[in-house]
């Protein structure tokens, strides 16, 4: 996934820019970095999730779980609508 996802997220930029639009940029992008950066709580979740055989089964369920969802929200992501002054 995370190779995929490099790929597009010079996009992913741009859009949060310009749904936040009178937030300067660099505001957005560091808080769209930063919350990408708390994917290690979802490591230490996995660890916790461990069974007692070792898999991570209900852990990688979990994680389906989330991209599904993920998926559906961003579907319903609308483009900004900006005014003509």
């Amino acid at each position: 996934m995370g190779f995929f996802l490099v790929g597009i997220a010079p996009i992913g930029f741009q859009y949060g820019a310009e749904i936040v639009h009178p937030t300067p940029e660099g505001t957005s992008n560091g808080l769209i970095q930063l919350f990408g950066q708390t994917s290690i709580g979802f490591f230490y979740l996995m660890v916790a999730m461990k069974s007692s055989d070792g898999s991570f089964t209900s852990s990688l369920l979990l994680a389906i779980v989330m991209m599904v969802i993920a998926l559906i929200l961003i579907t319903q992501m609308k483009d900004p609508v900006f005014s003509k002054n």
